[in-house]
């Protein structure tokens, strides 16, 4: 019986060594495995984690803008708006300066003063990283009724900033597509300082020359007497491709966000023309 006792107490003590050793390495493993997550985090290059770190700088930027503007609408707060637009601004089909964007947002506040908004569901569309749009579930309330759409701003970086370029909403994008591409050429003239007070009833942007007879399009700016287009007062060259307006020898800053519509009009006319 003795030697028995023996036997079972040696295969318990086995039994215990055994498990022991199972555990000892089990909680190796686990102390091993964050070293190996931190040796695979420490193993990327340090370009990789700098394009990272300044990616996530960028977004945090962009959504402390959109929610700022968003804010500012809701609040009514002009001040607030001027902070936030860029020099050049589309509000959806009118293009102006930062100041008339401004004077167009106090009249559409004192006429609603009731006014407010929100948005959900925000995402960036960074194909072009100069040129981000903002994309959001928009509600909003005036005069005591509920309207909600697809809304969108466009940012581009201004004077080492962040700012709005335009606002847009999907029923005005789907409008505004059907223009060609001379129609964005004309559009792009007009966003500019420059050639922004040459639009009716006084005014006329008119079509002279493009592509292929002309390396750019020719547009000249003239004044309206009846139906009769009268003397040319400016003359302007559209580059659609490199998005570049001129008055001159003078490089003109238009509205990129107009710029970038343009440019994907006319490639698009200009692919179908190939393919016919």
């Amino acid at each position: 019986m003795l030697r028995v006792k023996r036997a079972l107490f040696g295969g318990l003590a086995a039994i215990v060594i055994v498990v022991a050793c199972n555990k000892t390495e089990t909680a190796a493993t686990k102390d091993a495995a964050p070293a190996i997550a931190s040796a695979s985090a420490s193993a990327k290059p340090p370009a990789a984690k700098a394009a990272e770190s300044e990616d996530a700088k960028i977004e945090g930027e962009l959504a402390t803008v959109t929610r700022r503007w968003n804010s500012a609408l809701a609040n009514r707060d002009v001040e607030a708006l001027g902070e936030l637009y860029g020099e050049r601004v589309r509000l959806y089909t009118t293009d102006t300066d930062r100041a008339g964007a401004i004077k167009m947002k106090r009249a559409a506040f004192t006429a609603a003063p009731d006014y407010t908004q929100s948005i959900e569901k925000v995402s960036f569309n960074r194909r072009d990283p100069k040129l981000v749009r903002a994309e959001f579930d928009k509600k909003w309330t005036q005069r005591g009724k509920t309207s909600s759409v697809r809304g969108s701003i466009t940012l581009a970086p201004e004077n080492g900033k962040w700012v709005v370029v335009e606002e847009s909403d999907v029923k005005t994008d789907s409008t505004t597509a059907k223009y060609d591409c001379i129609n964005w050429v004309h559009k792009a003239v007009t966003s500019t300082e420059d050639g922004s007070m040459f639009v009716p009833p006084k005014y006329l942007t008119f079509f002279v020359c493009g592509p292929p007879e002309c390396d750019s399009y020719q547009i000249h700016a003239k004044q309206l007497t009846g139906d009769f287009y009268f003397q040319t007062l400016a003359r302007y060259e559209v580059d659609v491709k490199n998005g570049v307006v001129m008055h001159g020898e003078e490089k003109l800053q238009a509205n990129p966000a107009v710029i970038a519509k343009m440019k994907e009009a006319c490639a698009k006319e200009e692919a179908a023309d190939r393919d016919r």
